[in-house]
């Protein structure tokens, strides 16, 4: 985890969203949900539902191969309490092949193009784990 995201600034916050999507990726490459809970508040839903979902890929004996998604230019508010923040950004996701066990193509969860998407969300700064928490996150649009 990034320095930065160790601070309850509006660089900390922007730091955390470009760690949570760098953590999204490995996820989905390796299977390994830790760097993406470190991230993730206890709430948040999406952040939740990736963490299923990549578990199951992997428990069923599938995989994937992903390149890590850009982050372009992440802008984040945080309140005068510091404990606080949102933010938007603007995500290009790289193509996503998933294997099947067998190591044939799912085809239905692979994407072989790149898609751009904004996306906003919140934030808290956990004073005890003493870093930005992603809270909710969503597709804008």
């Amino acid at each position: 985890m990034p320095e930065a995201v160790k601070k309850p600034t509006e660089e900390g916050l922007e730091a955390a969203v470009e760690y949570w999507w760098g953590s999204a990726s490995y996820l989905k490459s390796t299977g390994d949900p830790d760097p993406l809970g470190r991230v993730s508040g206890d709430g948040c839903e999406l952040c939740q539902r990736q963490v299923e979902i990549w578990d199951w890929v992997y428990q069923e004996g599938g995989w994937a191969m992903a390149d890590d998604a850009q982050v372009n230019e992440p802008i984040a508010r945080v309140e005068d309490d510091r404990t606080n923040g949102s933010f938007v950004t603007q995500v290009t996701e790289s193509s996503i092949q998933v294997y099947k066990p067998d190591g044939s193509i799912a085809d239905e969860a692979s994407a072989m193009e790149e898609s751009e998407s904004n996306w906003s969300g919140t934030a808290v700064f956990d004073a005890e784990a003493k870093a930005w928490k992603i809270t909710a996150m969503e597709v804008l649009g």
